[in-house]
């Protein structure tokens, strides 16, 4: 019994030995790299894995500088563990590329050429960014691509490389476009927001932007446009860090008489391009300053709203910043003057200031209730207008047509009622209502009260007594002889008259038609 127990003693102190020594054996360090699934190549859009596993191993490539790999690789680490380190290495573009060897105590990964050729279900192009920016400006970058089919998916990402880049850049990614069917166009607006020493130049790198796309397989290809260094420059010391740095395009609109001691509306439209909002709300607030000292104003809370929209320009595309600004105010007297307000920004191209003013005016408050008889008043005014031009364009169309008809009249009879008919429609409330009861000697009656000259009213006679020895005469010439002397002397007539006389007339009937 006592053997039994001493045996099975020395067999758990065994066992109990291996599981502090299993527990004190670190795994063994080791280093995979894992590459295309689609084959030796690296198709654009994939990523490279490098696996390590191993305590110290992680540790050490915690802080690994991978060197040259950064500028064609987005470096990426996906999975992090006590004893496993998963990184992502995505191309930025097509081409070949060395590997580098890196050796980790007894583990040797050795240096490797590696081949990304063009990816082929996307092509993407990426538009060319500008080489300068001013400090407080903006940088569009732009991409175009197409999607295979309406099974893939795009999803655009900002992507910084960073902490410090983070801490400089600000990144907007807008809406895509879709301006054809599975083709898209996707824009990334960069705002720089660290600090620039005055009268220093230097250069940045700008942030990639990423855009993936989702496969009908349920996996991802990744995009990342390539890193640029760009010239930044500052602004001049002698300007502050919040001035707005653009062409400003503005527009101003009030009521040109508004209410007595009721809300009226002032708008302010400013628009500029690839700046940061807030820059244009800085000057915004800066026009409600200048008003606010009006003390015969009450001025209210005013409401801003930004609008962004993209435009293309020769060199590439902007961010268009549209800013409305609506302004209640409410006057307390009936006149009050506005001062001058001045819109103050730099320009980029000179880097000086630039100032915009809206000059001074005397402004016109009027009641309610005499703002609407003013209304009304003008209402009526606007109708008399348009009747009144209404008869004279009637009464122009009337004389015009009674030309051509006598021209084109094909007897003697047909010609008088042309001129009957032009009468008639000058004077439709006369002592004859119809054609048929006109004369030859009623029409010269009224004719002459109309007549802008005696020479006109002169003509006018000889025309109607040669009318009336062609139609109850015998003449010695034939009908057609007749007609064509007829119609001389009716142009001739018409010649002699002043149109415009007649339609001045036309204005002291009571209707011309």
């Amino acid at each position: 019994m006592v053997e039994f127990c001493l045996k099975t003693f020395r067999n758990v102190g065994f066992l109990f030995g291996l599981i502090l020594i299993s527990l004190n054996v670190k795994a063994a360090d080791s280093i995979e790299l894992k590459g295309s699934e689609l084959g030796q190549e690296l198709v654009l859009g994939e990523a490279l894995t490098l696996t390590v596993r191993g305590e110290d191993a992680v540790k050490i490539f915690e802080t690994y500088e991978f060197g040259e790999l950064k500028k064609n690789f987005v470096i990426d680490t996906v999975d992090r563990r006590s004893n496993r380190l998963r990184i992502k290495f995505y191309p930025y573009q097509e081409g070949e590329y060395v590997f580098p060897n890196i050796r980790l105590n007894d583990v040797n990964l050795k240096e490797r050429l590696i081949k990304v050729v063009k990816n082929p279900d996307i092509n993407i192009k990426w538009h060319e960014l500008p080489q300068t920016l001013f400090f407080q400006k903006s940088i569009v970058q732009t991409a175009e691509l197409k999607l295979p089919s309406d099974e893939w998916r795009l999803i655009p990402e900002a992507h910084l490389m960073n902490q410090s880049m983070r801490e400089k850049w600000r990144l907007d990614v807008l809406d895509p476009v879709q301006p054809r069917e599975n083709q898209y166009q996707l824009t990334t607006v960069f705002n720089y927001r660290g600090f620039v020493e005055p009268l220093s130049r230097r250069q940045e790198k700008i942030p990639s932007t990423h855009i993936k796309v989702r496969r009908p397989n349920g996996r991802y290809w990744h995009f990342f446009s390539p890193i640029k260094s760009i010239n930044l420059h500052p602004l001049p010391s002698f300007l502050p860090a919040d001035a707005l740095v653009a062409d400003l395009q503005w527009q101003s609109s009030k009521p040109t008489i508004s209410v007595y001691q009721d809300v009226n509306y002032w708008y302010w439209n400013m628009q500029a391009e690839n700046v940061s909002p807030s820059h244009l709300k800085n000057l915004a607030q800066e026009v409600v300053r200048q008003l606010s000292e009006v003390k015969s104003v009450i001025w209210l809370s005013p409401e801003m709203a930004i609008q962004q929209s993209l435009k293309e320009k020769e060199g590439g595309m902007v961010v268009l910043q549209s800013l409305q600004l609506t302004i209640p105010f409410r006057p307390q007297q009936w006149f009050w003057k506005q001062p001058d307000i001045h819109l103050r920004f730099v320009n980029p191209d000179t880097q000086k200031w630039q100032v915009e003013s809206l000059p001074a005016g005397w402004n016109i408050s009027l009641p309610k209730s005499v703002f609407w008889a003013l209304w009304v008043i003008g209402f009526v005014l606007l109708i008399w207008v348009l009747k009144q031009f209404l008869k004279v364009s009637r009464a122009f169309w009337h004389w015009q047509k009674m030309r051509s008809d006598c021209q084109n009249a094909q007897s003697v009879k047909q010609l008088l009622e042309s001129l009957f008919v032009w009468q008639l429609a000058r004077h439709p409330h006369g002592k004859y209502q119809a054609i048929s009861s006109y004369s030859c000697g009623y029409w010269l009656e009224v004719y002459k009260v109309d007549a802008s000259s005696n020479e006109a009213f002169e003509k006018a006679q000889e025309l109607i007594v040669f009318a009336q020895q062609s139609l109850y005469a015998k003449l010695n010439k034939d009908d057609v002889d007749c007609l064509e002397l007829l119609k001389n002397q009716c142009e001739q007539w018409q010649q002699t008259e002043s149109a415009w006389c007649l339609v001045w007339r036309a204005l002291h009937t009571r209707s011309v038609d």
